[in-house]
């Protein structure tokens, strides 16, 4: 096996936006100077991994380069958080610019490195998970009667599992010429319990999404030699619609509930809340908390027998939290992860788009490509210098 590096023309914009770990780490740090001394404390745990790396590898650090997108999107989260006054629930902001700080250092190992490393944390995760839930550790199983008996595993929800149990197949089937035969059928037999487990429908139809559409890019890779990027959007969008078309003749086959557990009901109720402020949103993480909001989260505990704590739409979180300006941005971000994951996919790195797609899907039903592992991902493809990957061929 040869290495393959691939190396993109320097990007010709300004230092400030280059050196984009420093914009990152400074936003976090202001963030942190203004907040709720009680959560200080869990902030600095989210930004630990970054203060971590830039201490161990100065040099390596400031060679990562962000995308204008990057960089504007988190300014505009930071914006919109400041104009609210920096509420409680802002917390969410801390993680969201850890996770995106981080994925913006560890982009200078290169992409194959960060992908070994996100199969080896969900393959720890999930495998620890599923032991859990099989010597039936109390904590393990999910006790709410609305999803009573799934397994959760080390996480605080099931639909947690489901989605880093998919995570690690998709990262499974990306590495698969790579990885021992043993380990292969280790992790999709783990991965595959666990998602099992945990009943996760979302989960499931995301995998399903995901491992169809790379099935189909690696068709048209045999057939036409190259993967054009707006071949890709078109190949994405048809199976959306196709999955969108299917899935409630696919719920009523297998007697599960049309709305997607209340899913429905929590949109429609979200979307007219999100109406009011369109502009700058609650700021991030702050919906939950505010007092004009209570009532509709009311509304749904007494309907749905729960109270949310997110939409289950990354879209609309996006909206609640800066408005539309946010999910503008969160759209530009993901095409611009999504070429540079393109031209990986390419060189022979297929992980980039593989988990990309997946976050897609997610981010109808879950929180998506709005999430601190998906940003995580996000940063990490844009910021690289380069794309390094041993071929899959």
């Amino acid at each position: 096996m040869t290495t393959l590096l691939v190396v993109r023309a320097p990007l010709t914009r300004s230092r400030i936006a280059c050196e984009g770990v420093l914009v990152v780490a400074v936003v976090s740090g202001v963030v942190l100077l203004c907040y709720d001394k009680n959560l200080v404390g869990r902030g600095m745990m989210w930004l630990a991994p970054v203060v971590a790396v830039a201490a161990a590898y100065p040099k390596r650090v400031v060679q990562a380069r962000l995308s204008a997108a990057l960089v504007v999107f988190v300014g505009w989260l930071l914006l919109v958080s400041l104009l609210a006054g920096l509420p409680s629930g802002t917390f969410m902001l801390l993680l969201l610019c850890g996770a995106i700080a981080a994925g913006a250092a560890v982009s200078t190992f290169g992409l194959d490195s960060v992908g070994r490393g996100l199969l080896a944390a969900c393959g720890v995760l999930v495998t620890v998970s599923v032991v859990a839930c099989l010597t039936h550790w109390g904590r393990a199983i999910e006790t709410d009667p609305l999803y009573s008996g799934a397994w959760r595993g080390v996480f605080n929800q099931k639909n947690t599992l489901g989605f880093t149990a998919a995570l690690l197949l998709v990262l499974t089937v990306a590495y698969f010429r790579r990885l021992p035969r043993g380990l292969v059928y280790t992790l999709c037999a783990v991965g595959g319990l666990a998602l099992i487990g945990a009943r996760s429908v979302s989960a499931i139809g995301a995998l399903l999404y995901a491992l169809v559409a790379f099935a189909l890019l690696v068709i048209a890779r045999r057939h036409s030699g190259t993967v054009r990027s707006r071949h890709l959007f078109a190949i994405l969008i048809l199976i959306f619609v196709a999955f969108v078309s299917v899935l409630p003749h696919v719920l009523g086959r297998f007697g599960r509930d049309p709305t997607l557990t209340g899913r429905t009901v929590v949109w429609s109720t979200l979307w007219k809340d999100a109406r009011a402020d369109m502009t700058f949103g609650h700021g991030v993480g702050a919906y939950w908390f505010d007092g004009r909001s209570q009532a509709s989260l009311d509304s749904l505990e007494e309907r749905l027998h729960f109270r949310p704590g997110q939409a289950h739409n990354g879209a609309l979180d996006a909206i609640l939290d800066g408005g539309l300006p946010a999910l503008m941005l969160l759209i530009v971000l993901g095409i611009a992860a999504t070429r540079r994951a393109v031209v990986a996919y390419r060189a022979g790195c297929s992980w980039p788009l593989l988990v990309l797609v997946l976050a897609f899907m997610a981010t109808s039903t879950e929180r998506g490509l709005y999430s601190a592992p998906m940003l995580f991902v996000v940063a990490a493809v844009v910021s690289a210098p380069s794309l390094t990957s041993l071929p899959d061929a």
